[in-house]
């Protein structure tokens, strides 16, 4: 996580646009990660399995970063800290669901083996989805653009 927001920070100290940096690189992290749970059930030995795992499960953390550096980027100072806090909200509710999602997968396959294989299926389908989803609608600058009239602090720092 700390060597990807090093990089977003390298590339936009490049003249990298934001969604590049921010949008694309981390719904890259998260699609990688989707994909790396999706292949993980069919890798032939144990530490390539433990590999996916660990990448699929790790890598997808960086939009936490990058969430609340582009939240920060878009929103009006006086909005920013209630958008801050619904994003951890909804992105935290994730604790609440999971054990009950992953559990009802477990326990209705036809082994323990056979569920826990589905659930990252399922798991990474959705961080897929997600990461594709954030690779296309993540757009800070048009959306910092378009908000600018209510973010003066915005402009005087483009403008200067």
């Amino acid at each position: 996580m700390i060597a990807a927001g090093w990089y977003s920070q390298h590339l936009l100290a490049h003249g990298v646009s934001s969604r590049m940096a921010r949008g694309v690189f981390g719904g890259a992290c998260v699609g990688l990660g989707g994909i790396a749970l999706l292949i993980m059930p069919h890798m032939p030995t144990i530490p390539l399995k433990i590999a996916m795992t660990t990448i699929g499960i790790s890598l997808p953390s960086v939009i936490y970063v990058f969430s609340h550096a582009v939240v920060s980027e878009v929103t009006p100072v006086a909005q920013r800290g209630a958008l801050l806090s619904i994003g951890n909200a909804v992105g935290t509710s994730a604790g609440l669901l999971a054990p009950y999602i992953m559990g009802s997968v477990i326990e209705t396959a036809a082994s323990p083996l056979d569920g826990f294989n589905t659930g990252y299926v399922i798991c990474g389908i959705v961080m897929l989805i997600g990461g594709i989803i954030g690779m296309a609608l993540m757009h800070p600058e048009r959306e910092a653009t378009r908000w600018a009239p209510e973010m003066p602090e915005q402009a005087a720092i483009r403008s200067a």
